[in-house]
């Protein structure tokens, strides 16, 4: 259970006086916040690593704070959406749109529409309610104006925020480089940590591009319902321009750099080092589930150190398009909307 709090953290000291920032927090209890704690710092390290070998993937993180075994404060980052807020349909029309009189422009016009239902606007279909430039689905797509024709709400969201006639797209670049920068550094990272319960609602997206995962309640290859070791959606790859774009190379060129990096003996060292320390405290995912050494173990095996560089990025490559078009994790998403509904 979460409930959002109002909080203040103690800034520096500006002109003689201490300011004071205002953040929001979640306030979480019947999970081991500490386990947040070991995914972040895990998270924060691996940006460091990839850092020093001259990657820099816009990982974007947050605070926590475990005060019990299983309560904490989360703090929620301003700007960000859950993907399952930003892809699911909103509702349909009160009448039949083809009944209504109306064109097919004006159909979406909320005054328009509103008239004919009397006064009642609910719109239609599978299109995300932070949707801008809505015309722009009908425009086919040209030189200049490449993927903007179809459903797509994750640039839509972007789009929202970040317009930029000029820029292919119509997002600004930086934004667009942030995201997918962003997904490759958290695709890899996750991976590595076999982070489990990846539904929708753990994907956030922020709306200057920073994509980011939430929620580490299992780690280390636990997961309630069946483990999968990546969740690259659909609509995250559209979002980038889809599978036969500049940017979704760009995007599997980057995860093949970062993984590289992250092989590296003394990055598996440190990273190793790290989830070693922890397992002192009983972590539910590294010490209860299962044991210290078992999980070190499969952690280790995630990396691949059997392999080549050319062969790792291959192997890396290999997992997201089975991510992609994996029809199981549509049924994680299913359970899990049914979950939230009983």
């Amino acid at each position: 259970m979460r409930l959002t709090l109002s909080a203040s953290y103690i800034g520096q000291k500006k002109n003689g006086s201490i300011q004071h920032p205002s953040r929001s927090l979640l306030y979480k209890h019947d999970d081991d916040v500490r386990q947040e704690m070991l995914a972040i710092q895990f998270i924060e390290t691996c940006d460091r690593i990839l850092k020093a070998s001259g990657l820099d993937l816009k990982i974007k993180t947050y605070r926590c704070m475990p005060v019990a075994e299983k309560r904490g404060f989360i703090e929620w980052v301003p700007g960000t959406v859950s993907m399952s807020e930003i892809c699911k349909p909103i509702g349909s029309l009160l009448t039949d749109p083809k009944s209504s009189g109306l064109s097919d422009d004006e159909k979406y016009n909320p005054s328009n529409v509103g008239e004919a239902n009397g006064g009642a606007f609910l719109r239609l279909g599978d299109w995300c309610k932070y949707e801008s430039l809505r015309a722009l689905r009908k425009t086919p797509a040209s030189k200049d104006k490449i993927g903007l024709s179809g459903d797509n709400p994750v640039q839509e969201f972007l789009r929202a925020s970040s317009f930029e006639k000029a820029a292919p797209y119509l997002i600004r670049k930086e934004v667009m480089e942030n995201y997918i920068k962003s997904c490759a550094g958290y695709s890899v990272i996750t991976y590595l940590l076999g982070v489990g319960d990846r539904h929708t609602d753990n994907l956030l997206l922020h709306q200057d591009g920073y994509f980011l995962h939430c929620d580490y309640t299992f780690l280390l290859g636990q997961d309630p319902k069946t483990y999968m070791p990546m969740r690259v959606t659909t609509q995250m790859v559209n979002g980038m321009g889809g599978c036969e774009s500049d940017n979704f190379a760009k995007f599997l060129s980057l995860m093949g750099a970062a993984f590289t990096a992250l092989r590296e003996h003394t990055s598996v060292r440190t990273l190793l080092s790290l989830v070693r320390i922890l397992s002192t405290i009983d972590l539910p995912s590294l010490c209860v589930s299962q044991t210290p050494d078992e999980a070190l173990r499969n952690m280790l095996q995630r990396f691949r150190l059997d392999l080549s560089n050319d062969e790792a990025v291959e192997f890396i490559e290999g997992v997201v398009h089975e991510s992609i078009n994996s029809k199981m994790w549509f049924a994680v998403d299913v359970m899990h909307d049914i979950g939230k509904r009983l």
